[in-house]
């Protein structure tokens, strides 16, 4: 049988030597190549013939890099992406299985980043569980917020993006109290 192959897209000279090791000790598994940006990963993917990017999501200050990289390598194909991380925030979380990637892991995990990169390769993605919890409270949340009528929602959508009582009323043309009363119900929607 082939070994499954992986590019690693990785800054940190630390974390790039750890997982240098951890595959050197895996049979099934052989590392392509390992490139540090957006551009290189995208021409690598492209020019070998890989199974799994293993790629570090912040490839630069921002995470937006990492997110559209995830974006365009997934559309590749057969290509499936795996993300390491040192952050556990819940929007890049979020955010990073939206954008097509297979997994996410912390980078702590080598053994269960080698698990995720055979998992993966069979097409079985069991998600790792420096995310799933995030999943699973945004799965709950999506079922709350069905619950919602239209005009709760659109109160919701803008409290969400920081607008206060005054403000949404000022923008939806109703009454500061109704505001009042809809966010009230809301809280007890979502609550239950």
């Amino acid at each position: 049988m082939e070994p499954i192959k992986v590019l690693l897209v990785e800054r940190d000279r630390f974390w790039i030597n750890t997982l240098h090791e951890a595959f050197e000790r895996e049979r099934d598994i052989t590392l392509v190549e390992t490139v540090f940006t957006k551009k290189s990963a995208i021409e690598a993917a492209n020019n070998y013939e890989v199974d799994i990017v293993l790629m570090d999501i912040n490839l630069t200050e921002t995470y937006d890099d990492g997110m559209e990289t995830i974006k365009l390598i997934s559309g590749m194909g057969k290509i499936k992406v795996i993300v390491l991380t040192n952050a556990t925030n819940k929007g890049v979380i979020i955010e990073t299985i939206e954008s097509g990637a297979m997994n996410l892991i912390h980078k702590l995990n080598v053994k269960d980043i080698v698990t995720a990169i055979r998992e993966s390769h069979m097409n079985k993605s069991s998600i790792h569980s420096d995310c799933a919890e995030v999943i699973r409270g945004e799965l709950i949340k999506m079922k709350k917020l069905s619950n919602l009528t239209q005009a709760e929602r659109e109160v919701y959508n803008l409290n969400e993006a920081g607008l206060n009582k005054s403000q949404i009323a000022e923008a939806l043309n109703k009454s500061y109290f109704t505001i009042k009363n809809q966010l009230k119900t809301i809280r007890h929607k979502l609550i239950d």
